[in-house]
C-alpha cells in the first residue's frame, strides 16, 4: 500500500481518537471500555446473564448456557489481519467456555485471509492463520456455550483484545443461587448450655453448594439425637415455616435435661437435612480455653511474633484445670487479617500442643501473610465436653509495602503562637504498622473540632528525610484558640490523623477530680465506705487547662488531699490517712492515691485537692470532691469482683446490642476488708439496670442466661448470657442483695460504666485488580462484607486532585451474600476504600485501603506493522497524542512527551538518543525527524512519571534505514 495512502487511514484514526480518545461503548452491549488497537469491534454477546449454579437439587453438573449474537472484528486499515493475528477472548473469573463448541464467520476470505477459532475452557482465540488484508474486512465468533466455575454467584465481563493491546468488553456473563438442596444453620444451637436455658436457632434453605435460596419456602421441624434422656422444647412449635424468604427462625428453645445432644433439622421438602455441632449441657460443658499470653505482632511475615500465645485450660471461675492431656490447636481466625492466611509454629511445639498442668505453651509461631487485625483461635476439639474455644486480642503483621501515614509524635496542650511540642513527627508504615523507608511528600493540615486558626511550620509540606519514611515538621505554631488535630497526607498511601490538642489563651487554671473518692454520683447516689477501711474506688486528680483538657506534659505538680473544712455534716470530725501519704505528685498530668480511709463514722463527707507546688498551674488552686459516707455500722458489702465487658477505671468498653458480653460480670459478698466470705451458700443477687443510666440513647432490657438473680456460690454470684437490648452510652449495672443471711438485704454496689454500641460492626475487604491501569480503561474493585446481606456501601478516593481528603466516587449495595463487584475508569494514580454507615443487620466500618495507579495513554502515528523500510535521509514528522490532555500543566497530564530512539549494535538494542517535545492543549507532541545513520531502528513515545501518573510508553514502530 502507498504511503500516502497509509498515512491519510492514520490520520483519519487518529483524529478519531483525539476526539472520543477511548471508546466505542456504542457498538458493544455492555458498558464503555477501552478501544481494540486497529480494529473495530462491532455487535456483542448476549444471553449470559442468570445462569443457575445447577440444575436441580440433586444436579453435580452445572448446565451449559448458549450466548446468542456475536463479537466481530472489523479491519480499519490493509493489513490489520495477517498471520498470526490474534484476537482473544477471555471468560471472566468464575465461567468458562465450551472447548467443543463455537465457530468463526470469516468475512475476509475474499481478501485472501484465513481465520480459524482455537477453543479452550478460559480463552476463545480467533487466529489468522493465513493471508494479508488489502482492504476493509471483518471476522466474528458465534455459537459459544458458557457455563459457571464457581460455587457462588459471580459476574463479569467477556473481554476481547487485539494482538497485546488492552481488552474490550464484548458480553456480559452473571450466575444466581441454584435451586433448594438442603438445610443449613445460620444461627446454630450453643455449643454449651444448661437444662432450661433457651437459646434462637435459625434454619435456611441453601443450594448444594450452601448458597442461601433467599425466595425458597420450606416448613422446617428441629428434633435431637441425644445420649442424654431430655426433649427439646421451643417457645411455640419446633416447627417453623420459611416463607418466601428461605429462612426459618425458632425462639424459646431449651433442652429439659442436662446431657449431650445434637439438634437436626428436617425439610418438609426432602431437602437434605441440617446437623448441628454437639451441644452439651451441664457442668460439664463449663470449661474453656483462655489466652494467658496474648500473640504479639510481628515487623515482617515470617518474623516470630513479637509475644508468643500462652494458653490456659480453666473452668467456669477461671481456674487452671490440671490436665496434661487435652490437645490445644492455634489457627487464625477466619475473617480475619489478610484471607488465605495461616500461622505456623516452630517444629518444636507446632500448632497443636498438649496441655502441662493444663498450660498450652506455643514457640516460633508466624504468621503466613501481611495485614492488620489478626486474631488467632484456641480450640480443644469438637468432642462431646471439648472447651470452648478463645479468640485472642488483634495484632498485626507487617508486609513491608508503604500503606499509610501516623504519627510518630503529636503536639501536646499550649497557647496561641506558641510553638507545638513535642514537634509533629509523621512516619509511613505499612499494614502492621511498621516503618517503611522511602521518600514521600507529606502534607500537614490543621483540622479544627472545634476552633479557629491557622497552622504555620518552617517545612510543610517537605519530603521525609533520608529515606526513612518520617518527617518532624519544625517550628509549628496555631494562630488561634480551640481544640485541634492534624491530618497528614502523601501521595500513594492513606492520610493519617494525630491524636487532640488545645491551644488555649494562657496556662492551665484548675484542677478536678478525675475519679470520685468512693466513686461519688457513681450511678446518682451517695456511697458509703466503712470506718478506717480503705475505698474501693480511690481519688485521682487532674490538672487541666481552661478547655478542660487534662495536660499531658505536666510531671511535676504536687496535689495533696484534706477533708474539707465543715465536712461531715454530722459525725465526725474525720481523720484522712492514704497508704502512700496525702500528697502525691502528679504523673501526665495525673495525681493517684491510694488506701485511703476515713474514720469515725460521719455523712457528707467531702474531700479537697490542693496544688502545693507547680509550674503549670496557680499554687493553691483546689477543687472538692462530691459527697459520700463513712458508716460505723457496715461490716460486709458487695463488690463486683468482674465488671461488666472487663470494664475498669479510665476504660468504658463497648458490647453489641442483644449480643452477650464477651466478659461477663461476677458479684462478690465481702467483708470491709475486702475478703470474700466463702462460707455463704445463701445471698441471693440481683442484677439491673443503674437508675439514670445510659446517659444517652434509649434504656435497654437486661437479660441473662438464666434469669437475672443468682445465688452465691462460696460467696461468689456469677451471672453468663447477658446482654442488653438497646443502644446507649455509659450504662451501669446495679446489684442488689435480694435476699440473705449473711448481709443486710438491699445492700446494693454498683458497676463501673460502659457502652452498648449498634449492631455488631462488620469487616470489609476490598481488593482492586489490576494495580495499574492505562488512561481510559477500567479496573474492578471488588468488595466483601463479612456479615451478609445487601449492605449499602460509598467507594472514597484519595487522589492529588482530592486536595487530601477522601472523596466519595460509587455507591452501590451488596449481594445477599455481602459481596459486591464494581467498574471505575480513574484519570490519576489513587487510593480507595469502602466506607459503609451500618445499617440493621451490621455495625459501621471501613474497609483497607488499596491503590490503582494510572499510566498515561500514549499513541505514536504514523503506525505501521512489522518493519517500515526506508533510505538514508527519509524524513518523517511524527505525532504523540498523550491523555489525560495537559490543561497549563500538572494537574491534569503531562506537559511534554519524550520520543525516544533505539539502535541494534552487536545483536543488544541501545538508546542513542531522546528528544522531548511540548504537548499542545490538546495533547499532542509532534517532531520532525530525518534518518540518516542506516541499520535496524526502532521509535517510540513516552512520558515522564509524576504524582498524577505513571508514566507511559506508546507502541514500538521498527524502522530499516538503508
Amino acid at each position: 500500500m502507498s504511503e500516502t495512502r497509509r498515512s491519510s487511514s492514520a490520520r483519519r484514526r487518529i483524529a478519531t481518537a483525539a476526539a472520543a480518545f477511548a471508546l466505542v461503548a456504542s457498538l458493544f452491549a455492555v458498558a464503555p471500555a477501552s478501544v481494540l488497537a486497529a480494529v473495530t469491534p462491532s455487535g456483542g454477546l448476549t444471553g449470559g446473564t442468570g445462569m443457575p449454579l445447577d440444575t436441580s437439587s440433586a444436579s453435580a453438573t452445572r448446565a451449559w448456557t448458549p450466548l446468542g449474537g456475536s463479537a466481530g472484528f472489523t479491519s480499519d486499515a490493509p493489513g490489520d489481519f495477517v498471520t498470526g493475528t490474534t484476537i482473544t477472548l477471555v471468560a471472566p473469573a468464575g465461567f468458562q467456555f465450551d472447548a467443543t463448541r463455537g465457530s468463526v464467520v470469516n468475512g475476509c476470505s475474499g481478501s485472501g485471509v484465513n481465520a480459524s477459532l482455537v477453543p479452550t475452557s478460559a480463552a476463545m482465540t480467533i487466529s489468522i492463520v493465513s493471508g494479508y488484508n488489502s482492504g476493509s474486512c471483518s471476522v466474528a465468533v458465534t455459537g459459544l456455550w458458557v457455563q459457571p466455575t464457581g460455587t457462588t454467584p459471580t459476574s463479569g465481563s467477556i473481554t476481547a483484545q487485539y494482538n497485546v493491546t488492552s481488552p474490550a468488553p464484548v458480553g456480559t456473563l452473571s450466575s444466581v443461587t441454584g435451586a433448594p438442596a438442603r438445610l443449613d444453620f445460620t444461627t446454630a444451637p450453643p455449643a454449651n448450655t444448661t437444662a432450661g436455658a433457651t437459646f434462637a436457632p435459625s434454619v435456611r434453605v441453601s443450594d448444594q453448594f450452601g448458597n442461601l435460596v433467599a425466595s425458597a419456602s420450606d416448613t422446617v421441624t428441629l428434633g435431637i439425637v441425644s445420649s442424654g434422656s431430655g426433649i427439646l422444647t421451643c417457645a411455640s412449635t419446633t416447627v417453623a415455616t420459611a416463607v418466601g424468604t428461605g429462612t426459618a427462625y425458632f425462639s424459646g428453645c431449651s433442652l429439659s435435661i442436662d446431657g449431650t445432644y445434637t439438634v437436626r433439622a428436617t425439610s418438609a421438602h426432602g431437602y437434605t437435612q441440617a446437623t448441628s455441632g454437639v451441644v452439651v449441657g451441664g457442668v460439664v460443658g463449663l470449661t474453656k480455653l483462655v489466652f494467658h499470653t496474648q500473640p504479639g505482632s510481628a515487623t515482617t511475615t515470617g518474623t516470630p511474633l513479637s509475644q508468643q500465645p500462652v494458653v490456659w485450660y480453666v473452668d467456669a471461675s477461671g481456674t487452671i484445670i490440671d490436665n496434661s492431656s487435652l490437645v490445644v490447636s492455634l489457627a487464625v481466625t477466619p475473617g480475619t487479617g489478610t484471607s488465605g492466611a495461616a500461622v505456623s509454629c516452630s517444629p518444636g511445639t507446632g500448632t497443636s500442643v498438649t496441655t502441662l498442668h493444663g498450660i498450652a505453651s506455643f514457640g516460633g509461631c508466624t504468621v503466613s501473610l501481611g495485614g492488620a487485625g489478626y486474631t488467632l483461635t484456641a480450640s480443644g476439639g469438637s468432642v462431646p465436653g471439648a472447651p470452648t474455644p478463645a479468640t485472642s486480642t488483634a495484632f498485626n503483621v507487617g508486609n513491608g509495602v508503604p500503606d499509610h501515614l501516623v504519627f510518630a509524635q503529636t503536639p501536646t496542650d499550649t497557647t496561641i503562637g506558641s510553638l507545638l511540642s513535642p514537634a509533629p513527627a509523621v512516619q509511613v508504615v505499612d499494614i502492621g504498622g511498621y516503618a517503611v523507608p522511602g521518600y514521600y511528600r507529606v502534607t500537614l493540615t490543621l483540622i479544627a473540632g472545634p476552633g479557629s486558626g491557622n497552622l504555620t511550620c518552617a517545612n510543610n509540606p517537605d519530603y521525609t528525610n533520608s529515606g526513612t519514611g518520617r518527617l518532624t515538621f519544625t517550628a509549628c505554631s496555631v494562630s488561634g484558640p480551640g481544640t485541634f488535630f492534624l491530618q497528614a497526607t502523601a501521595p500513594g498511601v492513606s492520610g493519617g490523623a494525630s491524636g487532640s490538642f488545645v491551644i488555649g489563651s494562657g496556662s492551665s487554671a484548675q484542677v478536678a477530680f478525675a475519679q470520685q473518692p468512693l466513686g461519688a454520683a457513681l450511678g446518682g447516689t451517695v456511697p458509703v465506705g466503712g470506718v478506717g477501711v480503705a475505698w474501693t474506688i480511690q481519688p485521682r486528680v487532674a490538672v487541666q487547662n481552661t478547655s478542660g483538657q487534662t495536660i499531658t506534659s505536666d510531671n511535676g505538680t504536687q496535689v495533696t488531699l484534706s477533708i474539707t473544712p465543715s465536712t461531715p455534716l454530722t459525725g465526725g470530725p474525720g481523720t484522712l490517712t492514704c497508704t502512700g501519704g496525702t500528697t502525691a505528685t502528679v504523673s501526665a498530668g495525673v495525681a493517684t492515691f491510694s488506701g485511703c480511709a476515713i474514720s469515725p463514722a460521719g455523712t457528707g463527707y467531702q474531700l479537697r485537692a490542693t496544688v502545693l507546688t507547680s509550674a503549670t498551674i496557680p499554687v493553691n488552686s483546689r477543687v472538692d470532691s462530691l459527697a459520700f459516707n463513712i458508716g460505723a455500722s457496715v461490716t460486709t458489702q458487695l463488690a463486683f469482683t468482674t465488671q461488666p465487658l472487663g470494664a475498669y477505671t479510665g476504660s468504658v468498653p463497648t458490647g453489641a446490642v442483644g449480643i452477650a458480653w464477651s466478659i461477663q460480670p461476677v458479684v462478690a459478698v465481702r467483708t470491709l476488708t475486702g475478703a470474700t466470705i466463702t462460707s455463704d451458700y445463701t445471698t441471693q443477687v440481683t442484677l439491673s439496670i443503674t437508675p439514670g443510666t445510659p446517659t444517652s440513647g434509649v434504656a435497654g432490657v437486661l437479660t441473662c442466661a438464666g434469669g437475672n438473680t443468682r445465688t452465691a456460690v462460696a460467696g461468689l454470684a456469677t451471672f453468663s448470657g447477658c446482654s442488653i437490648s438497646a443502644a446507649g452510652t455509659a450504662y451501669q449495672l446495679r446489684a442488689t442483695a435480694v435476699s440473705s443471711t449473711t448481709i443486710p438485704t438491699n445492700t446494693t454496689v454498683d458497676s463501673y460504666a460502659f457502652t452498648i454500641g449498634g449492631a455488631v460492626a462488620s469487616t470489609i475487604r476490598l481488593t482492586t485488580y489490576p494495580s495499574v491501569v492505562t488512561w481510559g480503561d477500567p479496573f474492578t474493585l471488588t468488595i466483601q462484607f463479612s456479615v451478609p446481606g445487601a449492605h449499602a456501601y460509598t467507594v472514597q478516593r484519595l487522589s492529588p486532585i482530592d486536595h487530601g481528603q477522601y472523596v466519595n466516587i460509587l455507591t452501590g449495595t451488596t449481594d445477599s451474600t455481602g459481596k459486591a463487584v464494581k467498574q471505575y475508569s480513574p484519570r490519576f494514580n489513587g487510593t480507595y476504600k469502602i466506607v459503609f454507615a451500618g445499617d440493621a443487620t451490621a455495625g459501621a466500618g471501613t474497609s483497607n485501603v488499596t491503590t490503582v495507579n494510572v499510566r498515561n495513554l500514549v499513541l505514536l502515528r504514523p503506525s505501521w506493522t512489522g518493519t517500515k523500510t526506508v533510505s538514508a535521509g527519509f524524513v518523517e514528522t511524527y505525532t504523540a497524542t498523550v491523555r489525560p490532555v495537559p490543561s497549563g500543566g500538572l494537574p491534569g497530564g503531562v506537559a511534554s512527551v519524550s520520543f525516544e530512539f533505539w539502535k541494534i549494535t552487536n545483536g543488544t538494542w541501545a538508546k542513542v538518543k531522546a528528544v522531548t517535545v511540548p504537548l499542545s492543549s490538546s495533547g499532542v507532541g509532534s517532531l520532525k525527524y530525518a534518518w540518516i545513520t542506516p541499520g535496524q531502528w526502532y521509535i517510540r513515545a513516552r512520558t515522564l512519571p509524576n504524582i498524577y501518573n505513571f508514566w507511559g510508553t506508546s507502541v514500538v514502530q521498527r524502522i530499516n534505514v538503508q
